[in-house]
C-alpha cells in the first residue's frame, strides 16, 4: 500500500495509530484540531469583516464627494439599502459644508476622468474647481491642485492609448 511505499506515510500511519490506541491522547488531538479550527474560521471572518468595512469606507468617500449612487454601487458593491444608511443627516451636512473644498473637486475631477472615464462630467468639475481658485486666498495651495489636475490629465492620456 502507499505507507510500504512512502516513508512519510508511514511514519504518519504509525502516529495515527499511536493516537487511535490511546483514547486521552486522542481526545487531546481533537481538542487541539478543534480549537486550530475554530482560529482558522477567527481569522477568515476578520478578513471578510475587513472587506466589507473597506467597501462601506469607500462607499462613504464616494458619497462624500457626491458620486451618482449607481457608480458607488458598481464600485463597491454594495446594495441601495446599504449605501442609503450610510448616508446620515452628519454625512450631507459634511458634504454641503466641504463643497467649495479644492481638495475635494480634485479628487472628484479625478474620479469622473480616470474612473468613470466621462470627459464631460470631468470638465464640469473642473469648470467649478476654478471658480473656487478665484476666493481661494493661498496661490500655494492653488498650484498645487493645479499640479495634481495636471497629473490626472497625464494619466488619463496614458489610459486612454
Amino acid at each position: 500500500m502507499l505507507e510500504q511505499r512512502n516513508p512519510q506515510m508511514r511514519k504518519a500511519v504509525g502516529v495515527l495509530k499511536e493516537l487511535s490506541s490511546d483514547e486521552r491522547t486522542r481526545m487531546l488531538y481533537e481538542a487541539r484540531e478543534i480549537a486550530r479550527r475554530d482560529v482558522v474560521s477567527m481569522i477568515s471572518g476578520a478578513r471578510t469583516e475587513g472587506r466589507i468595512e473597506g467597501r462601506v469606507e469607500v462607499a462613504q468617500n464616494l458619497l462624500n464627494m457626491k458620486m451618482p449612487v449607481e457608480h458607488i454601487i458598481n464600485a463597491t458593491g454594495l446594495t441601495l439599502e446599504e449605501i442609503e444608511n450610510l448616508y446620515t443627516t452628519e454625512l450631507k451636512q459634511y458634504i454641503k459644508a466641504t463643497s467649495s473644498y479644492m481638495s475635494r473637486q480634485r479628487l472628484l475631477y479625478a474620479y469622473t476622468k480616470l474612473f468613470l472615464n466621462d470627459d464631460t462630467e470631468a470638465e464640469k468639475v473642473l469648470e467649478r474647481f476654478n471658480k473656487t481658485c478665484f476666493t481661494t486666498p493661498s496661490v500655494g495651495e492653488i498650484d498645487g491642485e493645479r499640479e495634481m489636475i495636471a497629473l490626472v490629465d497625464e494619466l488619463a492620456k496614458k489610459q486612454n492609448n
